[in-house]
């Protein structure tokens, strides 16, 4: 018994030594590791690999990942490779509203001075993103965001400003602007909660506008709305 214990001992030790000498490798082995290394992007591409084996490969290169919110919608992320070399970068996130954004009031600024020179929402949308904006749910800026900004504003279609509406009358029904003018607030007001989902509303096919009911207790519910007694409307 002796004997056997003095000898798995000194197998234990020999192993401990076989493993702390690294492994030779022969001009042979390193040239085909050469090689695979110029050609891994295409491998990643070809899609050669498994999803388990990219991951494994990108694990056996890193040592840690190191991230930081640097502001609402702006995570730093820095990965610190085997071997002590870096990668920096930022990674952009979701946020719950518009003036989460970094740069909502640059944003803000465009919107208005592209809607001035004669630019669609479309074509506005897509030079901010072009610039690198974005809205608070995308990585890039979708229409709905510019039309909220620019009603913030009180720049609308069809020449109109703020304060100005057009003469629609809708046999039974309210206008957007007819429901302002009776609430006596700014038509911005009603459509920055439309946009929010306070007031749930679709428009009217035919005509292209949001329409309610013409009755007294369409205002009545708008008036409470406003005075905070109920938190959301729907027609």
């Amino acid at each position: 018994m002796r004997e056997l214990r003095q000898a798995e001992e000194s197998e234990a030790v020999r192993r401990r030594k076989d493993e702390s000498i690294p492994a030779e490798l022969t001009e042979e082995l390193k040239a085909t590791f050469t090689n695979i290394g110029q050609r891994l992007p295409e491998i990643w591409e070809k899609e050669m690999l498994s999803q388990q084996q990219k991951k494994a490969l990108v694990r056996s290169v890193i040592e840690k990942i190191i991230v930081r919110r640097i502001a609402p919608d702006l995570i730093l992320t820095r990965i610190v490779w085997k071997g002590g070399e870096t990668t920096t970068f930022e990674v952009p996130t979701t946020v719950g509203s518009f003036a989460d954004l970094s740069g909502s009031e640059e944003m803000e600024r465009l919107v208005v001075k592209l809607f001035k020179e004669g630019n669609t929402d479309k074509q506005i949308a897509r030079r901010l993103t072009e610039l690198g904006h974005r809205s608070p749910q995308k990585t890039y800026v979708v229409r709905s965001t510019v039309q909220t900004v620019r009603h913030r504003h009180g720049l609308f279609r069809g020449g109109r400003v703020k304060g100005e509406s057009r003469a629609h009358h809708v046999p039974g029904c309210l206008t957007l602007s007819q429901v302002a003018g009776k609430l006596e607030v700014p038509n911005p007001w009603l459509y920055n909660r439309i946009y929010n989902g306070t007031i749930q509303v679709v428009k009217d096919d035919r005509t292209g506008l949001y329409l309610f009911p013409d009755d007294p207790a369409t205002i009545e519910r708008f008036r409470e709305l406003k005075q905070g007694k109920i938190r959301k409307l729907q027609f």
